[in-house]
Parts: structure tokens; sequence; C-alpha cells
């Protein structure tokens, strides 16, 4: 860390002035310092190898302590960035009524930013908290991942850190810093693979491009073509769903097991979901269940149960959808929205989907009309040939918001 507590109580901020190493030694001589989170004793580190930095002490249990020099200079890579464009970034900026210091804080157009670095796994309810003690505080929290360059330029093996710094305004993107680049990665557009295997679409900049513009995304470089990226994800989507059509199951998950259950009602296994029951939607990357399950368990559960010119209301599934998440039985990413509000936007855009399939019609926002049910008595061969058909339509563009 960069800030600590004299022994007279003044403070030490090593990044608010271009200290000298003679300067700081003198006042190292002069006094002790403590650590402001933990009120422990710090040691200024003055090497040539690192930035100088206080250090706890080899047993403290201070979360301060475990900060990595990638961190370290992350935190100043940004902060030197803010200032080239004319910002009065502060480092490590104490916010009392949180008990809390940013990695980095600026005033942007009277915005108050809060800028998070991080590296390692933070868990999704320490993660919460945070967001929204920022956000109640009156703060914008930026959160940025340090990582150095991706082996495959759009194919993420995704983890919980990548869900955490999953922000959805003005669209859904993720921000990355290389360190050693000086580069800004910006992932879009996330598309459903695998539990953790996600297609995105890349975005990049070097330093020239101003906080306003990253912050908003725009002025941003994409890496491929919008169509290969398309491609890509309809090649690895069409090989997963063949993958899936011949699974055989020698272990379940309780979601499996879950919608076993439900098939063999109707004498089916778990490779005979309907084809309209796992769309390639653009809120697939909400949940961590393969939209197989929770597409198909709307189609038997909901539509097909429902009678033929019924009203089905997305903001009740919503609701029993929910309760299967609650109970374990269904899985949402850690996103940065509340789970409701994040199933409901998935299954309107699955109704809307359907509109276009004949099965539901629109009423309103929230309500539809079941216009044909979805037969999902069929062979394997007929629903393999479906799979095809419905991609080539959703493909040729029949439904243009599942690839925008």
């Amino acid at each position: 860390m960069f800030v600590a507590m004299r022994s007279n109580g003044s403070i030490l901020h090593l990044l608010n002035k271009n200290w000298t190493r003679e300067e700081l030694e003198r006042d190292r001589s002069i006094f002790e310092y403590e650590c402001f989170i933990c009120k422990e004793k710090v040691i200024l580190k003055l090497g040539t190898q690192q930035s100088w930095h206080f250090s706890h002490m080899p047993d403290s249990q201070c979360t301060e302590k475990r900060e990595t020099e990638d961190h370290k200079k992350g935190k100043l890579l940004v902060a030197n960035w803010l200032q080239k464009h004319g910002f009065h970034p502060k480092v490590e900026w104490y916010i009392p009524k949180m008990k809390q210091r940013p990695d980095v804080y600026v005033e942007i157009k009277k915005v108050k930013y809060v800028i998070e670095i991080q590296r390692a796994f933070l868990s999704e309810e320490v993660h919460r908290r945070r967001d929204h003690n920022y956000l109640e505080q009156g703060f914008v929290p930026i959160w940025i991942g340090l990582k150095n360059k991706f082996s495959h330029p759009i194919m993420r093996k995704t983890n919980v850190l990548d869900a955490l710094l999953m922000r959805p305004s003005p669209q859904w993107h993720a921000i990355y810093l290389d360190i050693k680049d000086s580069v800004w990665t910006i992932y879009t557009n996330f598309k459903y693979v695998t539990r953790q295997k996600t297609i995105i679409f890349p975005l990049h900049s070097d330093f020239n491009i101003s906080p306003v513009q990253l912050f908003s995304l725009k002025g941003l470089t994409p890496t491929i073509s919008y169509t290969h990226f398309l491609k890509t994800f309809y090649t690895h989507w069409q090989y997963e769903i063949k993958l899936r059509r011949q699974k055989c199951y020698l272990s379940m998950t309780r979601t499996e097991k879950a919608m076993l259950r439900i098939f063999q009602q109707y004498q089916l296994n778990l490779n005979y979901f309907p084809a309209l029951g796992c769309l390639p939607l653009q809120s697939n990357f909400y949940f961590n269940t393969a939209p197989m399950w929770w597409q198909s368990w709307i189609i038997i559960e909901c539509i097909n149960k429902n009678i033929l010119n019924g009203k089905i209301e997305a903001s009740k599934i919503m609701n029993q959808l929910y309760y299967l998440i609650e109970i374990g039985i269904f899985h949402l990413r850690p996103l940065g929205k509340h789970p409701k509000e994040l199933l409901f936007e998935a299954i309107t855009e699955f109704f809307d989907m359907l509109t276009y399939f004949n099965v539901l019609k629109k009423q309103y926002n929230n309500v539809y009309f079941v216009i044909h049910h979805i037969n999902i008595n069929k062979q394997l061969d007929t629903l393999c040939m479906d799979d095809l058909y419905i991609q080539s339509k959703i493909e040729g563009g029949l439904c243009s918001n599942v690839v925008e």
C-alpha cells in the first residue's frame, strides 16, 4: 500500500509528491507508521526492485497485506493515465463513512468514480456489499481486472471473478488492464457456450483513450470483425448442441436429475430436449445452468401446460424460476443486477424469440398468449434436423435480437 499514518497522527502518502529517497529515509528515521485498516505497525520499504510502499509484518492478518506487485503497478498506471488526461486522481483515498480505501478515486464531470483493481478471487458476498455501499454513498464503482494477454482472442474460460467484473451499463462489459503493455481490453457481447466457456467480442485501446470514452465504451477498436465473431459463436454452439444430443450421462448434477424426472413423464431421456428449448439467447450467459434445462423447463412446465390462447406472464414465470434458483435447481452467475431482474430479462427475450416461431403472441411487455404448444415427442434424428433449421433461421437474421 502507498499510504500510512505516522506516529504523530499525520499521513504519509507516497504518491502525492515526487519524494526523494533521502526525504523518505529521513522521515522513516523519525516516525513509525501504522495501517489505516488494522492499526498494526507497517514498514516503509525503499527497495530497488519494487515500487516504494508500506508493508505489514509477516504475521499480520490484515487484508491489505495481500496486495501484489501487479496490483500496485495497476494502481499507478491508472492514476498516471487519469493525470495524463487532466484529472486529479487520489490513490487509496480513505472514505470514512465506509471505512474503505478504494484503489483510485477521481471526479470526472461532477461524477465521483471509485476504481477497484481486482486480480485475485473476491467472494460474491463481499463484492456485492462493497459495490452496493459505493453506490449508496454516491460513488460510481469501476471494477478492472488485471490480466496479461489471453491465449485465445475471443474464447474465454469464465470464472467467478470474470463474472463479478461484468457491468450492465451502457451494455454488458468487463474491463481488463494489461499492465505490461499498458493496453485496455474491454469484453462485450458475452455468448454462452458452456458453463465455463464464453465467446466474447473484444475491444481494445491504448492509454490515449480518455476516461470518459473508456467508461462509456466509445472510441474503442474491435480486435476482430463482428461477422467472424458470430460465425465462431454459431460454430461452437452447433457443436455443443450436437454433443448434448449424444451425451451419455454416467453421473448427473442436481439440475440434470430434476430435469430427467420431468422428461421421464414423457418417456424421454435428457438427449431429447426440444430444439426450441435451447435457443442461443444473449441472456444465456446470465446462467451457470445450461440453456436447454431452464428453457425446456419453461416449455414443458409453463407453455405446454397452458391452454391454447391462454395468457402467460413473464413476471409469474420469473417468480417460479427464482424459487428453483433459491432451492438450487437452476443457477445464475453472480452479476451486477438483482437475480429477479436478470430472470425477467432472460424470460422476456426467450418469449420474444418464441413469437418468431409462432409459439407465443405478444400482447404487452409482460403478457403473452400461447398460440401453439411445442411437440416434445420427437425422434432424435428429427430433433437434430430441428436444431439445424432453427439455427439457420437465427443466423439468417429472422430473430435479430439474438445476434445483436
